[in-house]
């Protein structure tokens, strides 16, 4: 937020709580200003910036659109209403309301930074890239800049990536979120001594931080081997599953800790509980907003072969973001794992031709050559998408599926051992038919 506070004491003291990140102290302030206040849309947008900084996306959506039906005109409550919707995982209507604010004020920092990051969610670098730039080009000491130059460096060229946040980081060198971000990059281009040096020091601080923790986890198991991956990954899953089971105790209609438990008890191949804890997510209301309790439902329900249930459940996620390419391509995958390789084609067919630019496009040919039985050219482009994504364990896994059908049996080890470090005890159902494509073929599958 760059909003200069109105006089109104109880709205300033609100603004200043949460430009000093104090949100939970910031709400019962501003709902107390709103309540004597209710057509200020200022107010409206702190509470909602108060909302979703602390995870409550489905109150800060609520909120931004109040700010935008008082004040239409202006770019911060549009600006807003992205982050809420970004925070619901709905990255292609937030991109659009991103731009909108854009345009509504061409020379805010703050709104070119919304973009930035959206587009990087969305899957489009150079438009992050280009958002960047031109949040540099307006204020470029302005730490919204930083932040908008690093959005962009997480998704562009590594090496140049790296260098942009090393920079970044010499203007905010006590960011966690900008160290967390350069572990990513240096995992990805192997530096895993380094990446393990840089979640070390995020964690001494920030113990709880769940990416940071995940992404430790994967980047000691790479270094230490299968065994190591295994016990560490144990440890790190069952604890935040009491986490996330102990806040569904005592908020038992916090729709979001039902999804955390939904991916911890995947990840630990315990595939029933983590079904039963999706079907619960989505019983809340707010849950039905929120892309990720549909897609925690989908691919739940994919690992125990409940083929209309997955489906149902990936296409309520793709209506609540209709315009992202990651929707279309998840409900490709869906097809395919259910063996409706025409709808799959379709889907996959549609991020190629509307969204060339994203991504992706490699996961999408993938797909489709997959579904065509052409195991070489899902391979290549398997290997193009894993040169972006290192660790993403579903495509690794695709890969092996592969590879073994084509008789590498080095390639579909390769493969498969990408996917044992980065989810060595899951089950889902792309990992299941890697390992019974490998066994046919009489691969061993290191254990």
């Amino acid at each position: 937020m760059a909003e200069t506070a109105p006089s109104d004491d109880l709205y300033g003291v609100a603004y200043a709580l949460c430009d000093a990140g104090q949100f939970r102290k910031a709400q019962p302030i501003i709902e107390r200003y709103l309540a004597g206040n209710p057509e200020s849309s200022r107010g409206w947008v702190v509470a909602s910036w108060a909302a979703n900084s602390i995870g409550d996306s489905t109150a800060g959506l609520e909120y931004a659109a109040r700010a935008i039906s008082l004040a239409p005109e202006k770019e911060w409550p549009v600006r807003t209403y992205a982050i809420a919707l970004r925070g619901l995982g709905r990255v292609g209507l937030a991109l659009e309301f991103a731009r909108k604010a854009t345009d509504l004020e061409p020379n805010e920092v703050l709104a070119w930074r919304c973009v930035a990051e959206s587009a990087r969610y969305f899957g489009l670098p150079e438009e992050a890239e280009s958002a960047a730039n031109r949040a540099m080009t307006i204020a470029p000491d302005n730490v919204h800049a930083t932040y908008a130059l690093a959005a962009a460096a997480a998704v562009m060229d590594r090496n140049e990536g790296i260098k942009i946040m090393l920079r970044t980081l010499e203007r905010e060198p006590n960011s966690f979120s900008l160290l967390r971000e350069l572990a990513i990059l240096y995992s990805y281009e192997g530096r895993l001594n380094e990446a393990s040096d840089l979640l070390e020091r995020v964690l001494n601080q920030q113990p709880r931080d769940r990416n940071a923790r995940h992404l430790y986890v994967t980047v000691r198991g790479v270094l230490g081997g299968v065994s190591t991956a295994k016990e560490l990954t144990r440890e790190y899953l069952e604890d935040d599953l009491r986490s996330s089971t102990l806040e569904i105790e005592h908020r038992p209609t916090d729709f979001r800790a039902y999804v955390r438990s939904v991916g911890n008890a995947r990840q630990l191949g315990r595939n029933s509980e983590a079904l039963a804890f999706a079907k619960q997510a989505n019983l809340h209301p707010p849950g039905e907003q929120f892309v990720g309790a549909w897609r925690a439902l989908a691919y739940s329900a994919c690992a125990m072969r409940q083929w209309d249930l997955a489906q149902f459940a990936i296409e309520q996620a793709c209506e609540l973001d209709p315009n992202a390419p990651s929707r279309w391509i998840e409900i490709a995958e869906v097809a395919f794992l259910a063996g409706d390789t025409d709808r799959s084609i379709s889907w996959a067919q549609r991020v190629i031709n509307e969204q060339p630019l994203c991504v992706y496009v490699f996961k999408a040919k993938a797909v489709i050559a997959h579904c065509l039985g052409d195991f070489e050219n899902a391979s290549t482009y398997l290997y193009e998408h894993l040169n972006r994504f290192p660790f993403a364990s579903c495509s690794a896994s695709q890969l092996a599926d592969c590879r073994a059908e084509l008789g590498d049996h080095q390639g579909a080890i390769d493969a498969w051992r990408i996917t044992t470090i980065q989810d060595p005890l899951c089950a889902c159902e792309w990992r299941q038919r890697a390992k019974t494509t490998m066994t046919r073929v009489g691969i061993r599958i290191e254990q």
